[in-house]
C-alpha cells in the first residue's frame, strides 16, 4: 500500500516542480522584459535628442556667372577691377535665375534637396584678351539634381551655415553670335560643390543664401568647342525662401 501510495503521489511533485519553473521562467522573462523596455526608452530618448524630420519646398531668385573659353582676363583694365579679371569674372555678363524644389531633413546637421533651376548664361570677348575674336552667346539652361547638405548649427533654432554637395543633369540650348538663333537642345551631367547659411525660422518661413559651382561634363555651354581647353563651369548665387510643409521633432 505504501508503494501504491508514493506512486500516486509521485505525478503531483513533478506537477509542482513543472508550476515552480514555469513561474522562475515568467519572472525571468519580465525583468528580460523590463531591461529591455527601459533600454529602449533610453534609446528612444537619445534619438528624440538628435533625430527629426520636415520637409519643406522653397523657392527663389539668383544669379549665374560663366567660366569657360569666352570672356577672361583683361590685363589692360586697372584698378578693383583687375581683381575680378584674374579670376576670368565678368560681372557684366551676369544672368538671372530661379529656383524651386523640395528639402527634407532627417538629422539636425543633414539635409537633403531636390530643386529644378531654369537659368541663363551669358558671355563676351568684348572684354577679354580676345576682342579680334569678336565671339558672344547666351544660353538657356534648366538644371535639375539632388544635393546633401551638412550644417554646422542646428538649422532649426539658430544661425547655420552649411556646405553642400551633390550632381544633377542640365538640359541647355545656346544661341551664338554667328549664328543668331538658338541652337538644338543638348543635355550634360553636372556635380556641385559649396556653401550657404540660413537664418532661423519663425512662423515656419526661413530664409538662405547659397553659392555653388556648377562643374558640367562639357565645353559646349558656349557654342564655342575649342580643344585643349577645360570644361565649362557654373557659379551661382541663390536666395531661397523656405517654407515647413511638416515638422517632426524641434530642438
Amino acid at each position: 500500500m505504501t508503494q501504491i501510495s508514493q506512486i500516486r503521489t509521485e505525478p503531483s511533485v513533478k506537477s509542482v516542480t513543472s508550476v515552480e519553473k514555469k513561474g522562475m521562467n515568467i519572472k525571468k522573462l519580465i525583468i528580460i522584459l523590463l531591461i529591455l523596455s527601459t533600454t529602449g526608452i533610453s534609446a528612444n530618448a537619445q534619438i528624440q535628442r538628435n533625430y527629426f524630420k520636415t520637409l519643406e519646398f522653397f523657392a527663389g531668385p539668383g544669379a549665374t556667372l560663366y567660366f569657360g573659353d569666352i570672356g577672361g582676363r583683361d590685363s589692360n583694365v586697372k584698378g578693383a577691377q583687375i581683381f575680378f579679371d584674374n579670376l576670368d569674372i565678368d560681372l557684366w555678363r551676369a544672368r538671372p535665375l530661379v529656383t524651386a524644389g523640395l528639402q527634407f531633413s532627417l538629422f539636425k546637421r543633414f539635409a537633403a534637396s531636390l530643386q529644378v533651376t531654369p537659368m541663363f548664361l551669358s558671355g563676351s570677348d568684348q572684354r577679354s584678351n580676345k576682342r579680334e575674336r569678336d565671339y558672344s552667346f547666351t544660353t538657356f539652361a534648366s538644371d535639375i539634381h539632388l544635393q546633401v547638405e551638412y550644417y554646422l548649427a542646428n538649422r532649426l533654432n539658430s544661425f547655420a551655415p552649411y556646405v553642400l554637395a551633390g550632381a544633377g543633369e542640365l538640359l541647355y540650348t545656346f544661341k551664338a553670335s554667328t549664328v543668331g538663333k538658338y541652337s538644338k537642345f543638348y543635355n550634360t551631367n553636372t556635380w556641385i560643390f559649396g556653401a550657404g547659411f540660413r537664418l532661423p525660422p519663425k512662423y515656419g518661413i526661413s530664409q538662405s543664401i547659397e553659392f555653388a559651382y556648377h562643374f558640367a561634363n562639357t565645353d559646349l555651354l558656349d557654342g564655342f568647342k575649342d580643344p585643349g581647353t577645360n570644361k565649362d563651369v557654373i557659379f551661382t548665387t541663390t536666395y531661397k525662401i523656405n517654407f515647413e510643409l511638416t515638422t517632426g521633432r524641434k530642438q
